[in-house]
Order: structure tokens, then C-alpha cells, then sequence
């Protein structure tokens, strides 16, 4: 079993990395894949302790076998529904450098999660890439709302779930479920921290006096191509991986349904990010 490399994100309050249960999951599942395993990364709802009756662990199976096309499998422990998705450490990579599974995964990693991890190479890769894929929407979304080109991280933080929701509509449900929660306070500390680590590892973001400034920007008419490319690629492969060619319905009403229940909640949330965005 690999072990949990220390460090901000590992030891973070709000982040349950400490949980019995889902690292005694990891050494079970190692066991039956074939395949030489870097890392595990647990996020949802188990990777900051809101599980609830019915709620399935979300994993992420990080391997060295180039060879094999990424796939979701589900499975059961101790009655628990697991979904896990397993994929190459290149083509993790890959989907944060090149968009090319349009964000399916290092999307995933900019929400909350810990990472049992031994190889210092696959945790940069895993750091780095949420940064790599919503870097250029991130700064778009900045350039959009503001004229002063350094910000604070707060703001920076507001960019890049702000560019998720323009890539994904339903990610609001989600991020509304948790700005409802009584937790959010500490969330949102995790948010701001991973996503300016995470574009600084990536070569997207740069400390400056008074802040920080986006690198390697893109035209607007680029951004554009990139986004529509990432937005196929990702319902894509949903589709394909789930099976299901109905994926996007079953998507928004799983998004609604299980995360954003009070009305106007989702409303609150934009609203939450567009003002931080716009903050002095």
C-alpha cells in the first residue's frame, strides 16, 4: 500500500485524509488490479467527511501502463458503492496539459482530496494538473471581470471555479452544495490554497508584490476553440465510460437532485464567486 505523502493538502483540517476506512479500500482494490499502482486520490463527499447513507467513495487509480485506455469500474466494499477510475500517469498528464479527455480528471482534482502517494513524480503530476488544464480559462475569466492584472488569491480561486462552471454547467450543483455547508469556511481555505499551488506548479501563475499574475495567456478566440474542444472531449468520454449515451441528462438531474435541493442555491453561488472575482 502506498503511503500519504505530507503536506498542505494532506494535512489540511477540512481534508479527511485520515480516514480508516478508505485507506483499508486502497489496499483491498491494489490487490485486484493488474496493474503497478502510483497513487490513489479520493474526492467527493468521503474526502471531506459529508458522506451520507447511500454515497459512494470517488477514487482515482493513478498506474504506470501507458498501454491501457483509462476506464471506470465499480465495485462494493463493506457495502459501500466505490467508483474508480483508473488511467495511466501520462494520460493524466496528458488531460491537463492537452485537454485531452477534455478535464474529465484533473477537472476532478480541483475540488477537495487527498492522495495516498510514495512517488514524487506522480504527486507533482497530480498537484500540477488541475492547474494545467484550468489555467487558460482562469485567466480569462479574470481578464473578463477585472482590469488590474495582479490578484489576490482569493480572486484566483474564483477565476478557476468560475471557468469550471463555464466549462460545466452542472459543476454549480456541486459547488452550491457546498457553499450551503457548514464546513465551507475551511473548503473554500483548501480551494484557495490547492488552485494557487497547482497553476504555480504548472507554470500558469506567478508571485508578484501585491499578488499574483497569470502566464501564458491565450487570445479570447483561442480560449474559445480550447473550451469547446475540452466540453466535447469530456461529455465524450462520460458517455463512453458510463455507457450511456444519455450521460449529460443523467448528469444535471444526479447534479440537482443530490446538490443543490434549496431553491436559489445555485444563484447564491455564482454570486458568491462573481463577487469574490470582482473584489477589491
Amino acid at each position: 500500500m502506498v503511503s500519504v505523502m505530507e503536506d498542505f493538502m494532506g494535512s489540511h483540517s477540512v481534508i479527511n485524509s485520515g480516514n480508516m476506512f478508505v485507506s483499508e479500500l486502497c489496499a483491498t482494490l491494489a490487490d485486484r488490479i493488474q496493474v503497478p499502482v502510483s497513487a490513489w486520490v479520493c474526492y467527493g463527499s468521503y474526502a471531506i467527511g459529508q458522506q451520507s447513507r447511500g454515497s459512494d467513495v470517488d477514487l482515482l487509480c493513478i498506474h504506470e501502463n501507458e498501454n491501457i485506455v483509462p476506464r471506470r469500474v465499480q465495485e462494493q466494499f463493506r457495502g459501500v458503492p466505490v467508483t474508480v477510475y483508473l488511467l495511466s500517469r501520462r494520460d493524466l498528464e496528458r488531460d491537463g496539459q492537452e485537454s485531452r479527455f477534455g478535464g474529465y480528471f484533473s477537472g476532478k482534482l480541483l475540488n477537495p482530496h487527498f492522495v495516498y502517494c510514495s512517488d514524487e513524480r506522480t504527486r507533482r503530476i497530480i498537484d500540477s494538473s488541475s492547474g494545467a488544464f484550468i489555467g487558460s480559462f482562469a485567466a480569462s475569466e479574470g481578464r473578463i471581470r477585472r482590469r488590474d492584472p495582479v490578484s489576490s488569491s482569493r480572486q484566483i480561486a474564483a477565476d478557476c471555479y468560475l471557468a469550471a462552471y463555464r466549462l460545466c454547467p452542472p459543476y454549480l450543483a456541486y459547488f452550491a452544495r457546498w457553499v450551503a455547508s457548514d464546513g465551507f469556511k475551511g473548503i473554500w481555505s483548501w480551494m484557495e490554497e490547492h488552485v494557487v499551488h497547482s497553476l504555480e506548479l504548472a507554470g500558469k501563475l506567478r508571485r508578484v508584490s501585491g499578488g499574483f499574475i497569470y502566464l501564458k495567456t491565450e487570445s479570447e478566440e483561442m480560449v474559445h476553440e480550447r473550451c469547446v474542444a475540452a466540453i466535447a472531449r469530456f461529455w465524450a468520454f462520460g458517455a463512453w465510460s458510463h455507457g450511456d449515451a444519455g450521460f449529460y441528462d443523467q448528469y444535471v438531474t444526479h447534479a440537482d437532485q443530490r446538490n443543490a435541493p434549496i431553491p436559489g442555491s445555485k444563484r447564491a453561488a455564482y454570486a458568491f464567486l462573481a463577487e469574490v472575482a470582482m473584489e477589491d
